[in-house]
């Protein structure tokens, strides 16, 4: 048996050929991308294989035909003869959180290219440099120059929590990049990838040539990993986490599924894989949240916690195709930065009204975000204990042993997150701190493992939460500063029992209250039908 060797966090595409990696053939899509556009545009999660994709490009373009043999690409229309000069930058690999870094890693780059082409290093601006150094290649080589540029957005990402410093960067940027047009004569081919596209600050303003294909259902697998790709390249390595997990090839095929697949880049798209997680579960011959472990962003956490958002609103958020493809770099709103981080996906397409639909694209993602979610909310607690405790109760239909636990749960939450939330409550508007209560009910829940669903519809009004049991269907209504008696008022004159009564299991009515001076669950009342 052939030992594979699978290429986690390799980026170059000579070193996986040469080092006889395994490769999934993406050469069909490059030859369409350089052969029938000059600029594009492409969003991608991290470590969605963005930067293995311009180096292709890049071997491509340098004529490294040796590295192309027997890829779909050696049997379509290409002139190898013809080589072209390769301006790559990656912004990978470097922080760009404090005021004079971005202007550092520009500046060594572009000395790097001016010694390459012999450039007198003058003191100039970086647009100037950058446009003197394509120009220069191009006539030294005799054929244009191709630029590409990897994570372009990171010095933005990087800057979030620091608006001068976001701001200061963004225009750096913005005059930078805005060279790829005024050298258009000069240039073969262009692509930028990145997270997202802050179409609203004018970062793009300079560059509307750009092909945006983030969304376009021709390129949605041209990055990750395919059905038919798993199934094609990976046969061994499925064979190997069977063996090594004792269980059927048809057993882990369908965990592969639901830990890693269900990403949809576009309306009409197929399921593509995380390709670093599912790289990642071959080389280990075992499971484990791979692509979650490597890192969230904190400005996300940050984000998520002041605009109060309610999480279970995630799992079935509605939005048209500009909330998708721009972000706001003033970041009001969470769900554009989580859908191009990954962490949301498309689940649908409503044709009529152009919505789509958004939710978890796989258990990996989706346990590993509420587990995020419950610690930025609680700032550690037991939660093993905690919830293994409330699933038992939930459970057995102790509802009052539950509700007591919640007391305590609720009165060991730091005050200063509590706090936050009451000052985002007056800043803003009324309801948002019961929003917050109710995202943590929710991500507890979550962790509980019921279904659990928050702003149920009825007929006559939305519940704030319903968990189903095996034997109990729990309705729970939460107040601000009010009365249990009130919550509970309110299930009963609205009826919202009615659409559970011939289920057969036991439905169970709590009403509960918020105190925000005391910052706590103060009462509650239950009943059952």
């Amino acid at each position: 048996m052939n030992i594979i060797k699978y290429p986690i966090g390799i980026q170059s595409f000579a070193d996986i050929i040469e080092n006889q990696y395994l490769y999934v053939d993406k050469t069909a899509y490059i030859h369409e991308l350089v052969t029938t556009g000059k600029y594009y545009f492409l969003s991608r999660p991290r470590r969605f294989g963005k930067s293995l994709l311009l180096s292709t490009i890049e071997s491509l373009y340098k004529g490294d035909k040796y590295l192309f043999e027997g890829l779909a690409i050696s049997e379509l229309d290409w002139n190898w003869d013809i080589t072209y000069p390769v301006i790559h930058i990656d912004f990978n690999g470097e922080n760009f959180n404090d005021e004079n870094s971005l202007h550092k890693f520009l500046d060594d780059l572009l000395s790097k290219f001016e010694i390459k082409y012999k450039i007198e290093k003058r003191s100039k601006t970086f647009g100037f440099r950058f446009r003197e150094i394509i120009q220069k290649a191009a006539e030294i080589n005799g054929s244009k120059a191709v630029v590409l540029i990897d994570e372009y957005d990171k010095p933005i990402l990087d800057a979030i929590g620091n608006v001068t410093l976001r701001e200061s960067n963004r225009e750096t940027l913005q005059a930078f990049y805005s060279v790829l047009k005024s050298m258009d004569g000069f240039i073969q081919f262009g692509m930028l990838t990145g997270v997202s596209k802050f179409s609203k600050v004018s970062i793009f303003s300079g560059l509307n040539n750009l092909n945006d294909i983030s969304l376009n259902t021709r390129y949605n697998s041209i990055c990750g990993i395919t059905e038919e790709e798993l199934l094609s390249y990976f046969s061994q390595g499925i064979e190997d986490i069977a063996k090594n997990l004792n269980e059927s090839v048809e057993e882990v095929q369908s965990s592969l599924k639901l830990y890693y697949d269900g990403y949809h880049f576009s309306k009409n798209g197929e399921d593509v894989y995380n390709p670093f997680s599912l790289l990642s579960a071959f080389a280990n011959k075992d499971f484990s949240d791979y692509w979650f472990a490597t890192g969230t962003p904190t400005s996300l956490i940050r984000l998520i916690e002041q605009s109060n958002f309610p999480m279970p609103e995630m799992e079935h958020y509605q939005c048209s195709e500009d909330i998708l493809t721009g972000s706001d770099i003033y970041l009001s709103d969470p769900i554009p930065l989580l859908f191009q981080s990954g962490y949301l996906t498309i689940k649908g397409y409503d044709k009529r009204f152009k919505l789509y639909t958004l939710g978890f694209p796989n258990k990996e993602v989706a346990e590993g975000f509420v587990n995020l979610l419950y610690k930025s909310f609680t700032k550690g607690s037991n939660k093993e204990s905690l919830v293994k405790q409330f699933v038992m109760d939930v459970e057995q239909g102790h509802a009052r042993d539950f509700m007591e636990k919640l007391q305590i749960f609720f009165s060991g939450i730091p005050y200063d997150l509590l706090r936050s939330a009451k000052e985002d409550t007056h800043r803003h508007q009324h309801g948002q701190l019961e929003v917050h209560y109710q995202n943590i009910m929710y991500v507890i829940f979550k962790l509980m493992g019921f279904h659990t669903h928050a702003e149920f519809k009825t007929a006559n009004g939305r519940i704030d939460m319903m968990i189903e049991t095996q034997r109990y269907i729990y309705l729970l209504e939460f107040k601000i500063n009010s009365s249990a008696e009130i919550a509970l008022h309110q299930i009963d004159e609205k009826d919202y029992s009615m659409p559970f009564k011939s289920d057969g299991r036991t439905i169970i009515k709590i009403g509960a209250n918020f105190d925000t001076k005391s910052r706590k669950l103060t009462d509650f009342i239950i009943t059952e039908n």
